[in-house]
């Protein structure tokens, strides 16, 4: 069916890229912003959503960190131990994209995020 589908556009008048973050920057930015969540409300939010009785197959139950605050609040993990699994689990969800971009972007540009200011003016 995609192959079917008129292209209204001049595909060469794009440029794909892709930011590629080097692994150790990746992990140290997603502990960085578990801490975060956790500082800007990540707790209060997930009080919030387990008010609403979101049924167990709806996908808005499988974000990351909902499980992991749930049982933060039900006295079933620590905060530390909570922190942990939504780190490991965003750690694994980053390398499954980074190999379905590795496979599945082969054609796009691939740019290290300190030489993106550099990169987008050389594209101009």
């Amino acid at each position: 069916m995609i192959k079917k589908t008129k292209i209204l556009f001049d595909p060469t008048s794009f440029v794909k890229i892709y930011i590629d973050f080097p692994r150790e920057e990746l992990v140290n930015r997603i502990k960085k912003r578990v801490d975060q969540m956790f500082k800007e409300g990540a707790v209060f939010e997930v009080k919030k959503f387990n008010k609403l009785k979101v049924k167990k197959d709806n996908s808005s139950k499988k974000i990351i960190g909902i499980k992991e605050i749930s049982k933060l609040l039900n006295g079933e993990l620590s905060l530390i131990e909570a922190k942990e699994r939504i780190f490991i689990k965003t750690r694994q969800y980053a390398k499954r994209q980074t190999t379905w971009a590795r496979g599945q972007m082969t054609s796009w540009e691939k740019i290290n995020p300190n030489n993106l200011s550099l990169t987008l003016k050389k594209l101009k």
